[in-house]
């Protein structure tokens, strides 16, 4: 779902925000990544994320550079990891390829010819964590 963010009279790019059905665990936290150059923000709330190009992909990036399942972010007790799956022209961070790497805060990723920097929001988790602490207490 597409939404224009407005602050402050002040019109900003579009955020793209993906949610899950799925069951998230408790210490979960929203991924979110700023694709470069457009700097358009998308929100990920699924613990799991299939990226690739084929149209069964949870994130499809429709390039003939992204295989048809290029790579997976997975939550996991020690954060989000992004393992890719064997792609034909692999997954870097920070300009490095990798088959698996946990990442952080303003890392860059390049799927394909595509560029995210992986982006923080304190504030949104501190949210996030409260409603669903509020959630589990009934």
């Amino acid at each position: 779902m597409a939404q224009e963010i407005n602050r402050g009279g002040e019109q900003l790019l579009p955020e793209i925000r993906f949610k899950s059905e799925d069951f998230v665990p408790h210490s979960f936290f929203p991924l979110i990544l700023e694709l470069r150059p457009s700097k358009i923000l998308m929100e990920f709330y699924a613990p799991r994320i299939m990226v690739g190009r084929s149209s069964g992909a949870d994130f499809r990036l429709p390039s003939l550079c992204v295989s048809r399942m290029h790579c997976i972010l997975n939550w996991s007790e020690q954060g989000w990891l992004l393992r890719d799956l064997d792609s034909k022209n692999g997954t870097y961070v920070n300009g490095n390829p990798i088959t698996t790497k946990r990442i952080e805060e303003l890392d860059e990723i390049k799927i394909g010819t595509f560029f995210f920097v992986v982006k923080k929001a304190e504030a949104e988790f501190q949210l996030f964590k409260a409603i669903q602490e509020y959630k589990r207490a009934g």
